[in-house]
């Protein structure tokens, strides 16, 4: 694998944005989006959150499944 230094829009095809939706008490950017221009096949989600929505403990349980087979 080739490092790419620079941001998350370095490597060519890859578009990003940042807004302030509201979320976050201090009025900064809380939602960003990363577009690929190509068809890719991937998908994330990131939390710094304590408590965790169930499809992320429902990703989590299926993981640590898979760890234990």
């Amino acid at each position: 694998m080739k490092k790419i230094d620079g941001w998350v829009t370095a490597p060519q095809g890859f578009l990003a944005a940042g807004v302030k939706a509201g979320i976050k008490a201090s009025g900064n950017h809380d939602v960003a989006v990363i577009y690929s221009t190509v068809p890719a096949a991937t998908g994330a989600v990131f939390t710094q959150n304590k408590m965790c929505a169930a499809p992320v403990l429902e990703k989590l349980h299926k993981r640590l499944r898979l760890r234990l087979l």
